[in-house]
């Protein structure tokens, strides 16, 4: 009876005898030693290696499989006098863990090479006595030189970095780098870079980024795994080290710069929605003004058609109208936004400019106007006679000028006109507010703010030199094939 199995009950399973930690020695190759970055040795208690992995294997240029059942002490490089260390339970006094330890080992052509040695002991879960010892090992070269790298930007950089191999996983990475991620270091050494940024690449990308010499940079959206927004700007840079490759990646936080952009544009666009308004409100000002000067000029014909002597002030009052009527047209002309050129035409500036001088020189009947042969352009006809009408008025009025001269001439690409007058000039410090205003938008002066802008709609400049006693002169440049260059803009 005592070798009859009870009914009903299941046959005990024999434990593995490399099980441990509730893993069998299958589960712990693949976890621990085949997916590591590091090089893995696993031995028994007197140093033959029971596993090992690609990443050791390439550390010697050793074909993997040569490696199993091997003395592990027959992989070092020990000189006389330099004490021993065997891979067995003898190197772990008191069957404690010994610190990392160097040794060179040597590999399969003979060469040597530095290799860290981090020991650990793999002990029986029930009596918790040592089982089997295990080795992570790394190249001591490769290791000090990202470290190297790596501690430039561990403690002090504000911003988060980390390093990557070649398969996509993080070999170092700052905390910085883990609190942008919310992720905890243990969590991010398990992932591969593009588990944590999918909508950033996937390992395709990955794998041709590897391939590219060139720096690359993108914006990260991190907002699912934050409550709020949070935005991280990603340089990646390839480097190599002793023949390997790994990526150097550097996280800066955006996030407030982004906010302070948005913040930015939101204004700009506030501002432009309230110079639309104040265009509408300056515009419908403009409107009742003149609807009241039309009632005002109809009293005034009125008035004129009752009055029986021989007055002007009737003729005055049409006058200030007028000057009413045109101050306002003026005004808005410097609040619109955007296009303020009508109908295009071929304007003949000869035709044009006699004219207004017939019209203006009533003003001061003693001022000579000369106007040499000007050419013919095509442009807005009103807007060009505003323009021309201000610059003469200034030289009649301001200038106790006797004889103004208007002479143009033509380029392979402009028209350029001259307006020269023999007047008493402009000082220093008005021609500076003049520039100022031009440049700044700052009214200086009013008709001259007029022509300027008319002038940049047109897509030409306009300049001006003067000196005290001898007199100004304001250049006008205008392109010829100014149709295109204001369709174009």
């Amino acid at each position: 009876m005592k070798n009859k199995k009870r009914a009903n009950s299941p046959e005990r399973k024999q434990p593995h005898p490399f099980e441990f930690e509730n893993l069998t020695f299958n589960e712990l190759y693949e976890i621990f030693i085949k997916k590591s970055n590091d090089g893995i040795l696993v031995t028994d208690l007197v140093g033959k290696i029971l596993a090992t992995n690609e990443k050791f294997a390439a550390f010697l240029n050793y074909p993997l499989e040569k490696l199993f059942n091997k003395p592990a002490k027959s992989l070092l490089y020990l000189p006389k006098g330099e004490a021993q260390f065997d891979f067995s339970i003898h190197a772990f006094k008191s069957e404690q863990e010994p610190l990392a330890l160097e040794r060179y080992f040597v590999r399969k052509d003979g060469s040597k090479t530095l290799l860290r040695i981090h020991p650990y002991i793999i002990k029986d879960q029930n009596k918790r006595k040592p089982k089997l010892l295990f080795y992570v090992i790394r190249n001591l070269k490769i290791e000090n030189e990202l470290m190297q790298i790596f501690e430039k930007h561990f403690t002090e950089s504000q911003e988060g970095f980390t390093i990557l191999n070649e398969e996509g996983c993080f070999y170092v990475a700052n905390p910085e780098f883990v609190k942008m991620m919310n992720l905890s270091i243990t969590e991010l050494s398990k992932k591969k870079v593009w588990e944590i940024c999918p909508d950033l690449l996937n390992k395709e990308k990955f794998q041709e980024m590897i391939t590219s010499t060139e720096p690359q940079k993108t914006i990260l959206d991190l907002r699912e795994r934050r409550e709020k927004k949070h935005s991280v700007e990603l340089s990646m840079q390839i480097i190599k080290i002793h023949g390997k490759k790994f990526v150097q990646c550097i996280c800066r936080d955006i996030s407030e710069q982004q906010e302070k952009n948005h913040k930015i544009t939101q204004q700009q666009q506030l501002l432009k929605k309230q110079k639309h308004e104040l265009e509408i409100f300056a515009a419908n000002i403009a409107h009742d003004i003149k609807g009241k000067l039309q009632a005002i000029a109809i009293y005034n014909n009125l008035i004129k058609e009752k009055l029986e002597d021989d007055t002007k002030y009737p003729e005055k009052i049409d006058e200030l109208i007028e000057e009413i009527d045109q101050f306002v047209n003026n005004s808005l002309l410097l609040a619109k936004e955007g296009e303020i050129l009508g109908e295009f035409k071929t304007v003949n500036l000869t035709e044009l400019l006699k004219e207004l001088i017939k019209k203006i020189s009533i003003i001061n009947p003693e001022v000579q106007f000369k106007i040499k042969k000007l050419p013919e352009i095509y442009a807005d006809k009103q807007k060009l006679l505003l323009v021309f009408e201000n610059l003469l008025l200034n030289a009649l009025t301001h200038s106790a000028a006797t004889e103004i001269t208007i002479s143009g001439k033509e380029t392979k690409e402009d028209i350029i006109i001259e307006i020269k007058d023999n007047g008493k000039g402009i000082s220093e410090e008005t021609q500076a507010q003049i520039r100022n205003g031009w440049e700044t938008g700052i009214i200086f002066s009013f008709g001259l703010m007029i022509v300027k802008k008319i002038v940049d709609a047109h897509k030409g400049t306009i300049t001006f030199q003067s000196k005290e006693g001898e007199g100004t002169i304001f250049t006008i440049t205008l392109p010829k094939n100014l149709t295109e260059k204001v369709k174009h803009s």
